[in-house]
């Protein structure tokens, strides 16, 4: 019989390892003095844990070195305050406006249409994109959006004479 501990080759158990969440990693850290080194050597522990402090979840898109790498960036750009680029939007005074995570949308002055921009993100891979929605056939009061759903909500006030 195969035990963990002592006959499961080390580069099997180390990729087991791996792939467990943090909490898991900690409680498997008691176990025995093997788990504990292959743990605490792990780089793939010490970056679940960096992820944690800094309140973030892994992408796992690209090479570890690369994610450290971007996190750092991250991290120093929000403590001194630098921004990677600035984009300005001009809007009109009398234009409605939302932002909810990585989206801007704003109403054109006559609010014909809802004009969303995606505003970029090094860190997150995400690239300047705009789009426009037309809504002519609404007389828009106010909107909200939800990004994650890919939802617009349109506000209209009717005039009295239509409502029953």
């Amino acid at each position: 019989m195969v035990s963990f501990n002592e006959d499961m080759p080390t580069e099997i158990l180390t990729q087991i390892l791996n792939n467990l969440d943090l909490f898991s990693m900690v409680q498997c850290r008691a176990v025995c003095s093997r788990f504990l080194d292959l743990i605490d050597l792990s780089p793939h522990f010490h970056w679940k844990v960096e992820l944690t402090i800094a309140g973030k979840e892994d992408g796992e898109n690209y090479p570890l070195a690369t994610r450290r790498k971007m996190l750092e960036q991250h991290q120093q750009g929000w403590a001194d305050l630098r921004w990677t680029t600035e984009r300005r939007i001009p809007i009109q005074f009398d234009s409605l406006w939302e932002l909810c995570g990585d989206v801007f949308a704003h109403s054109s002055t006559d609010r014909s249409e809802i004009r969303f921009k995606q505003i970029p993100s090094h860190s997150r891979n995400l690239q300047d994109r705009d789009w426009m929605v037309e809504v002519k056939e609404y007389r828009v009061d106010d909107i909200a959006i939800d990004p994650a759903q890919d939802l617009l909500v349109i506000l209209e006030e009717l005039p009295v004479s239509v409502l029953p």
